[in-house]
């Protein structure tokens, strides 16, 4: 589920940025930049925002390009509100 994958801080961030570059979207290599990580550790952290699907890669020649998948975002967002609503 999405909430585990966000349930990082790194992830998060990772995901802020993301959310910041949209719609261009950004490397492993630029986030790294931006976030002073090794690329290798960014890497680790997009695979499971990729696999719950908030996250998409694409080729962009060799490099890869990652963007928030604007769809799962706005499910995810939607289930985030339901679930407030039913505390409330």
């Amino acid at each position: 589920m999405c909430f585990a994958a966000l349930g990082s801080d790194v992830r998060l961030e990772i995901f802020r940025q993301l959310v910041d570059s949209s719609p261009t979207g950004l490397g492993p290599t630029a986030l790294s930049e931006l976030m002073g990580l090794p690329r290798n550790l960014i890497s680790y952290h997009l695979t499971p925002l990729r696999a719950c699907g908030l996250v998409a890669n694409e080729k962009d020649g060799r490099d890869v390009l990652y963007r928030v998948s604007q769809d799962a975002f706005a499910d995810f967002a939607i289930a985030v509100q339901r679930l407030m609503m039913r505390r409330a």
